[in-house]
């Protein structure tokens, strides 16, 4: 719903058809009085809100920004206009939770929540990394990349385009910005989203490109040795 300045605001709910609606689902109540429109039907949906006295947030308390928004925010933030822009879902996984690593069975699908990312070369070798999501920036050099593990969501970054340039092939500097739809720590694949479309969007800005299940090696390897989290191939597979 868009408030009086502009802005939507959301709310997060996650039903489980086979246990009931989450703690979460119970807030909904005061919302009764505000109109909440139900954008889309699915296990994960979102109820968004038209009280202006609160901004419960899609993430983390934040405004969503949307896609069509990224090359004008792009342009207040970094002076011009990005020249790629790239986007990942996140996904929900339907059986085989804790089997990818294990060699078992699993049935992951992606979902209608993705990150977005919008990104310029830069004449210099700095990475310039701003997430709207948290409304967070981080400022590297493309030497600082291999020391800057397990600092959040830069890590995740950094570790995708270091693992690119030990590929061989050119990486340049960038300006780079961040949303997503994709809430942060709800098992839906926010990392994975976030590395695959990084990975994407630098090979296009270099000129590259990479098989689909090479680049999902690469972010997998990048969240193990930068976020240090030793995950499966599965999150970064299906985005």
């Amino acid at each position: 719903t868009e408030l009086s300045d502009g802005r939507f605001q959301s709310f997060p709910i996650v039903w489980n058809p086979l246990y009931g609606r989450s703690p979460l689902a119970d807030r909904v109540e005061h919302l009764q009085g505000c109109l909440p429109t139900v954008l889309e039907s699915s296990l994960f949906f979102t109820v968004v809100s038209a009280s202006p006295g609160s901004n419960p947030g899609l993430m983390n308390g934040s405004a969503i920004l949307f896609p069509h928004e990224l090359p004008d925010r792009f342009a207040a933030v970094f002076g011009r206009q990005p020249e790629v822009i790239a986007s990942a879902p996140g996904r929900v996984n339907l059986i085989g939770e804790h089997t990818d690593y294990n060699e078992g069975f699993v049935l992951p699908v992606a979902i209608d929540r993705r990150t977005w990312i919008a990104v310029a070369p830069r004449t210099d070798e700095r990475l310039r990394m701003r997430t709207e999501t948290t409304d967070e920036e981080v400022d590297l050099t493309l030497e600082q990349l291999d020391s800057h593990r397990r600092r959040g969501w830069s890590s995740y970054i950094a570790g995708v385009v270091a693992l690119l340039r030990r590929d061989g092939g050119p990486v340049p500097g960038m300006d780079i910005l961040i949303t997503s739809t994709v809430p942060l720590g709800a098992g839906l694949s926010s990392s994975a989203a976030l590395e695959v479309s990084a990975a994407v969007a630098t090979l296009a800005l270099a000129g590259r490109s990479m098989p689909s299940l090479e680049l999902a090696h690469l972010c997998q390897r990048a969240e193990w040795d930068w976020a240090g989290v030793q995950c499966g191939i599965m999150d970064q597979f299906i985005s």
